[in-house]
């Protein structure tokens, strides 16, 4: 770890503290001690192969799964079950939500504002989100209705409603055209600035090398490395190549090592 992101992590509060967890499904454990923290005005990434525990640590860090062991706190707020406070701080965007068919985006929008805000909903604001979106000429259209793209704008719409200090997004850019990743990308800018934070998995590794701060790479349920791209970069491949050379190498490294290690 930099002495410079040392010096910023010991006077921030992490948004996110997800530490020592585990989760275990019957026999097999899908998470195994991962400690990992997120802090104010970043982007990490979670990176890894399929069944390598990202989705499941996602759903235990959101409370949708308790954790076999372990301590996950959100803006300092204990993640357990019955406890709802932590709900506040975050936006999660899952990569198989499903949608009402049979509501608009306005309608869904009105909804959101409600169960989150509890309010009347402002409708001039849902119709700027709409448009930032590109959906305010379909905002009364039914969702049965949308593209896939069109959907996944619509659940990030969500996040810029709510505008909860901590986005977690699994798989953000799936279904997205160039013109809206490039815009999902100044929306993690303008977010991270105003300090807030996001985790994302994704199996993108050119988007997750621009847009994250920091990376975390998983494999069998473990967390086998984290840092920046640029630290990696030399710990790794000794200061060259990009991100994709580095996780392919880390995953290699890992496999080789089980099956040279005694069992």
């Amino acid at each position: 770890m930099s002495s410079e992101r040392q010096n910023v992590e010991q006077h921030k509060t992490p948004l996110v503290e997800f530490i020592k967890v585990s989760r275990r499904f019957g026999h097999f454990w899908a998470v195994r001690d991962v400690t990992l923290r997120v802090y104010p005005g970043e982007v990490v990434g979670l990176l890894g192969p399929n069944g390598a525990g990202k989705t499941t640590s996602l759903r235990i860090m959101t409370g949708l799964l308790s954790p076999t062991h372990g301590t996950i706190k959100i803006q300092g707020y204990p993640v357990l079950p019955g406890e709802i406070e932590f709900k506040r701080y975050f936006t999660f965007i899952p990569e198989d939500s499903t949608l009402y068919p049979r509501m608009t985006p306005r309608e869904l929008l009105s909804f959101v504002w409600v169960i989150h805000f509890r309010t009347v909903p402002d409708q001039k604001k849902i119709e700027s989100v709409l448009e930032e979106v590109d959906l305010l000429e379909y905002a009364d259209w039914l969702i049965e209705e949308f593209s896939h793209g069109m959907r996944q704008r619509l659940l990030l719409s969500i996040a810029l409603l709510k505008s909860t200090p901590l986005w977690i997004i699994d798989e953000p850019v799936i279904g997205l055209d160039p013109l809206a990743i490039r815009k999902l990308k100044t929306w993690f800018q303008a977010h991270t600035r105003a300090g807030g934070a996001i985790l994302l998995s994704t199996h993108l590794l050119g988007f997750a090398e621009e847009v994250c701060d920091r990376v975390a790479v998983m494999n069998r349920g473990r967390i086998i490395d984290t840092g920046t791209v640029e630290e990696l970069r030399t710990k790794i491949l000794r200061g060259h190549g990009d991100l994709e050379e580095i996780f392919i190498m880390l995953i290699e490294n890992e496999r080789q090592n089980l099956v040279s290690s005694p069992h």
